[in-house]
């Protein structure tokens, strides 16, 4: 058994790191709380916890943010004066939101049940990790993205809702091998995720039951921010070398122990 600490704090920095570089929190955080008999099943924590990695999306993307928000504030009155790219980010940030949303509501049972499986996030890492060594073969091409590359792009988004699979790892890998560049890839990945992470979190927050340590709260909600900020960091970090595929091979690593682990 573990301590509260201890177990806070591993959630916290699995959290952290695997938010957003492309291994899988969910499929990981499944895994150890089965290995290591951690039963955190507190929703306020969990929602602590995602607040936290949220809170570092929208710090480090502050400024791409708001130059967003204030071109969608013109878009109704001065078209125009709207750059088609700016365009095309802000109609591929609300065709990806939709499809995520109504995939949730759909399978919401469905996906309920797979979390208590650690199989289902064993394959979600096997699937992920293949995905991720295909993007060796994939071919930049600096242009705006059509529709169907947004559409594409949901339903990526929207099969990692399952754990194992890379929310991440799903969505730069579908955009680099439809051509899109890397720092592009992955700030898309990172802002198409604050309306799903935000959502989901509304919906939690609601049934949350009291918390009788909140000291707990405040430091994995500050373990899982600043972890979250140097994770963001060193993905596109990678993304920049060529290095992304090698993530492939980590999380079929993983895949394969858990396998060994869970089975004999």
């Amino acid at each position: 058994m573990t301590t509260p600490l201890f177990s806070t704090l591993l959630l916290a920095l699995v959290q952290g790191v695997a938010e957003f570089l492309p291994i899988s929190s969910s499929g990981h955080l499944t895994i150890l709380q089965h290995l290591l008999g951690i039963r955190e099943d507190n929703l306020l924590l969990t929602v602590v916890l995602h607040g936290g990695t949220l809170l570092s999306v929208l710090l480090f993307f502050r400024k791409r943010i708001w130059e967003l928000f204030l071109s969608l504030l013109r878009l109704p009155f001065r078209y125009k004066e709207v750059k088609p790219e700016e365009r095309s980010t802000l109609l591929g940030l609300v065709v990806v939101t939709v499809i995520t949303g109504a995939a949730g509501i759909l399978f919401k049972d469905a996906i309920e049940q797979a979390f208590s499986s650690p199989a289902v996030s064993l394959g979600g890492l096997f699937f992920t990790g293949t995905l991720l060594l295909t993007t060796r073969f994939a071919r930049e091409r600096d242009r705006i993205p059509p529709l169907a590359h947004y559409i594409l792009l949901g339903v990526a988004q929207s099969v990692a809702i399952l754990p194992g699979i890379s929310r991440s790892g799903s969505t730069i890998a579908v955009a680099l091998l439809l051509g899109w560049l890397g720092a592009k890839a992955a700030e898309f990945s990172f802002l198409a995720s604050l309306p799903a992470v935000a959502g989901a979190l509304l919906l939690e927050i609601t049934k949350v039951q009291a918390f009788s340590n909140p000291s707990l709260l405040l430091l994995g909600f500050l373990v899982s921010f600043f972890v979250g900020l140097a994770s963001i960091a060193l993905l596109l970090r990678v993304l920049r070398k060529g290095s992304f595929p090698l993530f492939g091979f980590y999380c079929l690593s993983v895949a394969l122990l858990g396998t060994l682990l869970f089975v004999f």
